[in-house]
């Protein structure tokens, strides 16, 4: 065997020393990452764009309620899986825009089941590691064949052309929250944002609104809950990336975000429970 000294991957170095501590390479080197970061947002923006916000189609006092429903199944179902929030809303995304091209009648409460669990599942192959077999979606409700889910599945993807690499709010927080000049951590900030955000799927269609307009709402709702039309603009205008960002709905947002907070015991998961409860209540009155 060929003996490979070791001293020959050693290359000669000059008097410099190993790591450099000039502050003007710390400065050059921040401005590369804040450069790369701005065009990786631009990058976000410009794909969101491809999808027009769309004007909802769910009016009806049934429909809404079946959309309620299936939010709580997909939300308490990734739970269930320890899926993320970005797999949940994607879901959701998938739901919404599917809804927009198609119409499911009012009597067929199974197909909007059926149609949960087939965007929850194609949302899972697109972000989850771990993706569960078909036949482990299983409802109390019903039962669904793994063909059935599968045959769904093809229906929501050639209705949504196979553009299901979709943009969700997630993908700003962190970007948005480094924007502000707060002493709020920003985990905390991206932590809250995340929980105004769920606190209005249940009540705002997804094609209506920007991704990255949800965000921008969610973060400044995190940062400050009394802001009016006159501060959130000179706000939105740190968010530099983000030139289709419209104070309006920016601000319609932000309103509803901080409305749902005060009348939920919490956001996220513990705004769902909460819904849930006084639909049960409802009903039995």
């Amino acid at each position: 065997m060929e003996h490979f000294p070791i001293s020959s991957l050693i290359c000669e170095e000059d008097q410099s020393p190993l790591y450099a501590t000039d502050n003007d390479d710390d400065d050059v080197t921040d401005h590369k990452e804040t450069k790369h970061e701005d065009e990786y947002i631009e990058i976000l923006v410009s794909r969101e764009s491809i999808l027009d916000t769309i004007h909802s189609s769910i009016t009806s006092a049934w429909l809404k309620w079946a959309r309620s429903d299936s939010v709580q199944w997909i939300m308490k179902t990734r739970v269930s899986f320890s899926f993320s929030y970005q797999t949940a809303y994607l879901a959701l995304t998938y739901y919404d825009r599917f809804l927009t091209h198609r119409s499911i009648e009012s009597d067929k409460y199974w197909a909007f089941r059926l149609l949960s669990i087939a965007c929850l599942s194609l949302a899972a192959k697109m972000e989850e590691c771990f993706v569960p077999m078909l036949s482990e979606y299983q409802t109390e409700d019903f039962g669904f064949e793994s063909k059935t889910i599968q045959r769904m599945e093809l229906l929501i993807l050639s209705t949504l052309d196979w553009r299901m690499n979709l943009v969700t709010p997630f993908a700003y927080l962190s970007h948005f929250t480094a924007k502000l000049e707060t002493d709020i951590k920003a985990e905390e900030i991206v932590s809250k944002s995340t929980g105004f955000i769920l606190g209005i799927i249940n009540d705002i269609n997804l094609v209506e609104h920007r991704p990255s307009t949800i965000a921008a709402a969610a973060v400044l709702a995190a940062y400050n809950q009394r802001l009016n039309k006159q501060p959130v603009e000179p706000k939105l205008s740190i968010f530099s990336s983000c030139a289709t960002l419209e104070p309006e709905h920016v601000l319609s947002c932000y309103t509803m975000m901080i409305e749902g907070s005060r009348y939920c015991s919490g956001v996220g998961d513990k705004y769902f429970s909460t819904a849930s409860n006084k639909r049960r209540r409802l009903k039995s009155t």
